[in-house]
């Protein structure tokens, strides 16, 4: 039996990941924000899985000192965990900060992935072959990654601030995969298809009125967790860490989003923005 750990269970996507982890008989772990709607998503899989095992942690994601205290709750009781899957994400159509001071879509999207990632490091290093999963797009292709305002003090373009937030896993996966070279620990990224989910449900801007006037021709959540689970289960990626998967196949990301130096350079100032928000 395998330990994982997931955060964004409630809805789409990560909601089908969940189910189909309890399927397979494996530990569930889950990092959410509303308690209301982890109990509902509880009541659900109890019916469907009566003996499951699950337990849900709280935190709000956008802020660090949050990240920091959830990880470290798990630490304490858990030896180990096999799969971690960074999946909650968030579109907003215009510029909110976090209680810390970051640009919220980006605190959410970059820096709790790899603050959760870092904190929960020991645990991941415990398990023989463990897995990193993180949920990027196929957004990030239209980013716009300026290292001098990460906060986007320029004009707020909620398409690009997403496709922004997407080119950071990408680049955040590749600078981990060298931090975690002969570990063991793979790590990959992924595009999960345009899918039919309540992502940027109620926000304005191109995204918020052409998803809404799109979603019925998208992917099921259902077709949209199936890229994930391959990279959390399957044998033909076993080993294999720094991809960017498309439908479960190796596909080439943007130029940028293969620019090393420049992994490196965000790495460092994600470092410094994650310290800072814990000093605060």
């Amino acid at each position: 039996m395998k330990r994982v750990l997931l955060t964004g269970a409630t809805s789409g996507i990560g909601k089908e990941i969940a189910t189909e982890v309890l399927r397979r008989g494996d530990s569930l772990l889950l990092i959410c924000r509303s308690q209301t709607r982890a109990a509902h998503s509880i009541q659900e899989w109890k019916a469907m899985f009566p003996h499951a095992n699950i337990e849900v942690y709280f935190a709000d994601l956008a802020e660090m000192k949050q990240v920091r205290a959830v990880a470290l709750q798990i630490q304490e009781q858990h030896s180990n965990l096999d799969i971690l899957v960074n999946n909650a994400g968030l579109y907003l159509d215009r510029r909110l900060l976090t209680e810390e001071g970051y640009e919220k879509t980006f605190a959410v999207n970059h820096l709790s992935y790899m603050a959760l990632t870092r904190f929960l490091m020991p645990l991941l290093q415990q398990s023989a072959s463990a897995r990193i999963v993180n949920v990027a797009s196929r957004a990030h292709r239209y980013g716009s990654l300026l290292l001098d305002d990460l906060m986007w003090s320029r004009p707020y373009r909620p398409r690009i601030v997403y496709g922004t937030t997407k080119l950071c896993n990408i680049l955040f996966s590749s600078a981990l995969v060298r931090r975690l070279e002969g570990s063991g620990i793979s790590v990959n990224s992924l595009h999960p298809g345009v899918v039919r989910t309540r992502f940027a449900k109620g926000q304005g801007g191109l995204m918020g009125w052409g998803t809404a006037l799109l979603r019925p021709f998208f992917l099921s959540p259902k077709g949209g967790a199936e890229t994930p689970l391959f990279l959390m289960y399957s044998s033909k990626v076993e080993g294999c860490s720094g991809g960017y998967y498309v439908r479960c196949k190796k596909k080439r990301p943007s130029k940028t989003a293969r620019d090393m130096m420049l992994a490196e350079r965000l790495w460092e100032e994600s470092e410094v923005l994650i310290q800072r928000a814990l000093m605060s």
